[in-house]
């Protein structure tokens, strides 16, 4: 039958009420009731604190308006609607924090109060603090569960040395379970030339003494010795008498073989570094040196003794003093490797050059160790680098006096080159201008032949003066100044197209495929280079068929390439390398007129753009030309 309260008459439930109130404001418990609705009728004195509140602030009002956590609340009307549908006690527990900050963990329980008629009126609850107790309880847990856990063995035993506790741990290490252990005495674990020992133990724990990390030999089951490392310390009883001992056994076997390993390590290391022909030393974490090996001290002529520590600073050079000391303590700060060339005083009194290394040393947790370092001497290497910097010396100031001459003398070239241009058109002009005088107003006295000689004269002069005014330009390039900018292919092109077609006889059909990328260049320049690849695409044509020439761009990377594409006659590719030289000319000068030098001002133009050119062609269908420019 479910736990269930009855309502006493309704004349007598204040007084009952009032009674209920006594009682409970002398508990510590916390005693209240809720509605079927979940809202709280009263609360005791002891709940009223927690909350810090009054009566009058919390009647009439759920858990969810008295601010309690969501869940909590959502909890608590579960709970009472369950109590009110199976009539029945229900029991929870529950961390709580309330108004003035206490924290707790309480145990509740909810039961309903029937009235005549065997329903639900009211329900009642009452809820105790059990902090304490669990945080009791929880304790004993954890130590529990830390001696159970623990890797180490941990063992109790009496004064008389009786095995009364014995953990996993002290399973593992000596192999016997805890029903073999127990009971049995303590001299069960240790060798009979150690028993002594283990008495002294004993007499030192009964005076109330601790002994820590002492290392010892013990037995493991099989009677295999184990080294161990313990720490032992009295167990009192509550009036603070000594009654037994408690003892917590590590078991550093293998650190103890570690131990030897590197100690064996040490003295090959020693061995071998004593027969190397490098000087090698050793620091701890202090930047003092511990360790020099029999090369270094036959070297400097000292002994250990005097190197160790901070003793061989005595043999650097005065010089070398403060830069080497301060190379090795920013290393040691930092823990970097360091390298340095420092001179040392030899045995022989000579000082002697040093290349030394040196890297910081860690143990297996990463704990810094110290140095550890080595040098080889370098005498003879810093002799013949210095002989090869004064050698390269005299080379650089050979190189500088003869780049000056050879500048001098390419200005004095590029000075002859203009004024040869230059002052030959002078004379030219004359001659052509005379030529054409008598040609005009003489040329019918004279014969068929000799009106051939003087157009003969004329042309010659003519392009002797286009000779000149091309050399004039390639000699400038060098010396121009060439800012270079944003530019417009588009804007470049279309006037190049049109100012052709308006100023050249050849007709020849242009054609830009557009839209062009910009680039980064020299509008004059450009617009140089690009007129004299057209001029050559239009001239270079096939008798059987007038010139086409198609002009288009494309992206190479952060590049653009312009290309020039004609259908003439083409360059075969054993010629495609040497057009871009000074009058370099494939085909004859009566088959196709020009100077030679119109593609050495095209390469010359584009390479100060910081740019590159080429040609494709397969010797007879045309050829096309490109340039190519960083792109924006």
């Amino acid at each position: 039958m479910p736990e269930k309260e009855s309502l006493p008459p309704r004349g007598d439930l204040e007084r009952a009420v009032r009674i209920y109130e006594t009682i409970l404001s002398t508990t510590d418990d916390f005693a209240y009731i809720f509605d079927l609705q979940g809202r709280f009728l009263y609360a005791n004195v002891s709940l009223l604190k927690v909350w810090d509140k009054t009566l009058d602030q919390i009647v009439g009002k759920t858990c969810h308006e008295l601010d309690y956590p969501a869940w909590h609340a959502d909890m608590h009307m579960r709970e009472i609607e369950e109590v009110i549908r199976t009539k029945a006690p229900i029991r929870g527990e529950v961390p709580f924090t309330g108004g003035s900050g206490i924290y707790g963990i309480y145990d509740y329980i909810f039961k309903p109060v029937l009235d005549e008629a065997g329903n639900v009126e009211v329900i009642v609850g009452t809820t105790r603090d059990v902090t304490e107790r669990k945080g009791s309880e929880e304790a004993l847990y954890r130590m529990a569960a830390v001696v159970e856990s623990s890797d180490d063995a941990i063992i109790g035993k009496t004064l008389d040395g009786i095995i009364r506790s014995w953990n996993r741990g002290a399973e593992r290490i000596f192999g016997y379970t805890a029903e073999e252990a127990v009971g049995q005495p303590i001299f069960l674990l240790i060798p009979k030339e150690l028993h002594e020992e283990e008495l002294s133990i004993l007499a030192r724990l009964s005076r109330g003494e601790r002994l820590e990390h002492f290392e010892t030999v013990r037995l493991a089951k099989g009677g295999r010795k184990i080294s161990l490392s313990l720490t032992v310390s009295p167990i009192r009883d509550a009036s603070g008498k000594i009654i037994g001992a408690s003892k917590i056994a590590r078991d550093i076997t293998e650190d103890k073989k570690r131990q030897e390993a590197l100690r064996e390590s040490e003295a090959r290391f020693r061995t071998m570094a004593d027969a190397a022909p490098m000087l090698i030393w050793e620091a701890g974490p202090d930047k003092l040196c511990t360790y020099f090996n029999q090369t270094w001290l036959a070297f400097v002529g000292r002994s250990l003794e005097q190197q160790v520590g901070d003793g061989w600073v005595e043999t650097l050079h005065p010089d070398d003093l403060a830069p080497s000391v301060r190379i090795y303590t920013s290393a040691f700060d930092a823990r970097l490797p360091f390298e340095m060339e420092y001179r040392v005083l030899h045995h022989t009194g000579e000082y002697r050059w040093l290349l030394g290394h040196g890297a910081p040393r860690f143990g297996s947790q990463g704990t810094f160790q110290g140095y550890i370092g080595a040098s080889v001497d370098i005498t003879d290497s810093v002799a013949a680098r210095q002989t090869a910097v004064e050698r390269r010396q005299e080379l650089e100031r050979l190189v500088t006096e003869r780049t000056a001459s050879l500048q001098e003398a390419v200005s004095q070239m590029e000075e002859f080159s203009y004024s040869v241009s230059h002052d030959l058109r002078a004379p030219l002009r004359a001659m052509q201008g005379y030529a054409t005088a008598v040609l005009e107003d003489y040329g019918e006295k004279l014969d068929e032949e000799g009106r051939a000689y003087l157009q003969r004269i004329i042309s010659s002069g003519s392009r002797m003066d286009r000779l000149t005014r091309d050399v004039l330009v390639y000699s400038k390039i060098p010396r121009s100044s060439m800012p270079l900018n944003p530019l417009s292919l588009e804007n470049l092109v279309s006037d190049i197209a049109q100012q052709y077609i308006r100023t050249k006889t050849r007709e020849a059909e242009i054609t830009v495929v557009n839209p062009l990328l910009p680039v980064v260049g020299n509008e004059s320049f450009l617009s140089q280079a690009i007129s004299n690849l057209v001029d050559n695409a239009a001239k270079f044509f096939s008798p059987d068929r007038p010139p086409r020439i198609r002009i288009w761009t494309e992206a190479c990377g952060d590049q653009v390439r312009l290309w020039v594409e004609d259908n003439g006659i083409g360059i075969k590719p054993e010629h495609q390398s040497r057009i871009w030289g000074m009058f370099e000319r494939v085909h004859p000068q009566h088959l196709y007129e020009g100077t030679g030098i119109g593609l050495a001002i095209v390469r010359k133009t584009v390479e100060k753009m910081n740019g590159t050119m080429g040609v494709i062609s397969d010797g007879f269908s045309g050829s096309r030309f490109w340039i190519q420019l960083p792109g924006i």
